[in-house]
């Protein structure tokens, strides 16, 4: 619904409760016993509650990732760093937040690695052809983003 925050991933403690599908890969790199969870949580923002929302074809643990709304029911994932600390590669994910199904987004245009974090992206609206464009700004990465 449209009181909802979607809370996906991150580095955290791991969460009390064990769900189907949801992986938290403790890093030793993490000296606090933190570590990556690919965990999807509701936010509703009337109540103030939160709830797990099992999702299909999750991507793996990660953090430092941007999550951006392209229309009122999807939402683009683009970027992060993944559980072993390296930068995911053209990680480009889309959620469709109807049947809470993650799929994998092609990229087309220039060949470039687009790995980045600790970004901040934009939808700025669809290309004449329908696809959508961000801006992409701030962040650490590699590449010539």
């Amino acid at each position: 619904g449209q009181d909802k925050l979607v809370l996906f991933a991150g580095q955290g403690i791991p969460s009390p409760r064990v769900h189907p599908g949801s992986l938290f890969i403790l890093n030793r790199r993490f000296t606090d016993g933190t570590g990556l969870c690919n965990e999807l949580h509701l936010y509703d923002t009337k109540t103030g509650t939160i709830s797990y929302q099992s999702t299909t074809g999750t991507p793996p643990p990660c953090s430092h990732f941007s999550l951006t709304n392209i229309s009122t029911t999807k939402a683009i994932m683009f970027g992060g760093i993944a559980a072993d600390l390296s930068l995911l590669k053209d990680c480009v994910q889309l959620l469709d937040m109807q049947s809470w199904t993650w799929m994998n987004f092609v990229v087309s245009g220039p060949s470039y690695s687009m790995r980045r974090y600790s970004h901040t992206t934009c939808f700025l609206g669809r290309s004449p052809q329908g696809h959508p464009q961000f801006i992409i700004s701030s962040g650490l990465g590699r590449g010539d983003l």
